[in-house]
């Protein structure tokens, strides 16, 4: 589970300033990062957790879980008046999995 954890926080710190960013017509800055947390909070689980275990771990995992992320997420941010919701979801997801993908790329060449 730590590599979740670890996965989770990564997740977080490149996605919930995306995510607040959208949010910048909710009054305050604690509403505004605790809106975008829950944004990731609540589709990390089922990409790390259950996604991987239903289709393994190829293109096909990549594409549905991301899909999946970006649709609930969007969703999630449309609730709260965003709007451009759907890109905003695409930008912040976008941006985790390249950097994910760099990190994956760096280990490999590290050894």
């Amino acid at each position: 589970m730590s590599a979740w954890i670890l996965a989770f926080t990564a997740t977080s710190v490149i996605e919930v300033p995306i995510h607040a960013r959208a949010l910048a017509a909710l009054d305050g800055r604690a509403r505004r990062v605790a809106v975008a947390f829950a944004a990731s909070a609540l589709t990390h689980p089922f990409v790390y957790l259950v996604f991987p275990r239903l289709l393994g771990s190829g293109l096909v995992y990549l594409l549905v879980a991301e899909a999946f992320a970006v649709l609930v997420e969007a969703w999630w941010l449309r609730r709260f008046g965003v709007r451009d919701a759907l890109l905003w979801s695409l930008v912040a997801n976008a941006s985790s999995v390249a950097v994910a993908s760099a990190f994956r790329v760096l280990q490999t060449f590290a050894g």
